[in-house]
């Protein structure tokens, strides 16, 4: 999940500072937004997050690919968004 709290604590010099730097850039990256792994076909996957423009999903709870308009190419479908507010229910 993107989150500017997270980008701004998690790049803080005193943020794990007894961490090794991967162990830093993990939380960094965690904190950056989600990824969308292509398979490359040769047993690798590759994160294209950026590339695709699905990184700053923001809160994305779940996804799935399928050809959702029946035109013969897969869409993306991100199922986002924050509750908030008053509880509707009684």
């Amino acid at each position: 999940m993107w989150t500017a709290a997270g980008l701004r604590v998690s790049m803080q010099e005193t943020f794990q500072k007894n961490a090794s730097e991967e162990v830093r850039a993990m939380y960094r990256r965690h904190a950056m937004g989600n990824c969308l792994y292509r398979n490359r076909g040769d047993g690798k996957f590759e994160d294209v997050g950026q590339r695709s423009g699905t990184l700053t999903g923001r809160w994305a709870w779940s996804s799935d690919a399928w050809d959702f308009n029946h035109d013969g190419l897969p869409d993306l479908y991100i199922a986002n968004g924050m509750i908030s507010g008053p509880s509707a229910m009684t």
